[in-house]
């Protein structure tokens, strides 16, 4: 028989007996909820280490505001193109459709970061009531055993049930030293995800203003060519 079931049958045992398990209970699920905590933390990790940094995606908006104004150029004065150099995009593709794929890719990026804010924002509001967790139940739950063992005449039980105490005590505190180690690499992640949130949106208000303004170019373009404008231009 554990030593908390032989105190269970003292007449003061039955509260320890159902205190110590409930806190118990209570740690092995904080703990549990801890280690997905701190998976789904690395999976973010992993994801952003693959997009790298983001210094490129300023060099791509400019690469796609030259080779949107080399298109202009084409189209508005064709007879003037010989002095300008053509940004290179793919041979087989019209910028037509360099540019929807460009502004797809954009999109994508800018909607990744989005989730990975998403996702970031749920592993925050985890920690925050795993310290919850700890300030308000398993905290208190450690004070009133510590207290309630205290109390008790020295016995061979209270002594057993006193290094199980200690050793629930020490799970509590290697519990929040990875609570507060998982805070600070939230935090990290949290500046770094907002970093590329404020990089992919700008590049992709960049790519979709320049796209659109590109397609109603080439829309007038195909009306003046076939004499439909009129007046109206």
């Amino acid at each position: 028989m554990s030593p908390s079931r032989q105190f269970a049958a003292a007449p003061d045992g039955p509260a320890l007996h159902r205190h110590m398990q409930r806190t118990a209970s209570l740690l092995a699920e904080m703990q549990s909820n801890i280690v997905q905590l701190g998976k789904m933390l690395a999976m973010i990790q992993v994801h952003l280490d693959k997009l790298g940094p983001l210094d490129w995606l300023e060099a791509e908006s400019l690469t796609f505001s030259r080779q949107a104004y080399w298109q202009m150029l084409a189209w508005l004065t064709p007879t003037q193109m010989p002095g300008f150099v053509k940004p290179a995009w793919p041979a087989e593709k019209s910028f037509s459709r360099h540019a929807v794929d460009v502004r797809q890719h954009a999109q994508e990026l800018r909607d990744q970061y989005r989730i990975f804010q998403q996702h970031g924002g749920r592993v925050a509001m985890g920690l925050s009531e795993m310290q919850t967790l700890f300030t308000q139940q398993a905290a208190p739950a450690m004070q009133w055993l510590r207290q309630y063992l205290d109390q008790q005449d020295f016995s061979s039980t209270v002594a057993l049930l006193g290094q199980a105490l200690e050793a629930m005590e020490a799970g509590l505190s290697a519990a929040q030293t990875q609570v507060n180690a998982l805070c600070h690499q939230a935090c990290d992640l949290k500046e770094q995800i907002a970093t590329g949130v404020a990089a992919s949106e700008r590049h992709w208000r960049v790519v979709e203003n320049i796209a659109q303004s590109m397609c109603d170019i080439e829309y007038n373009q195909s009306l003046l060519g076939k004499g439909q404008l009129g007046d109206e231009n």
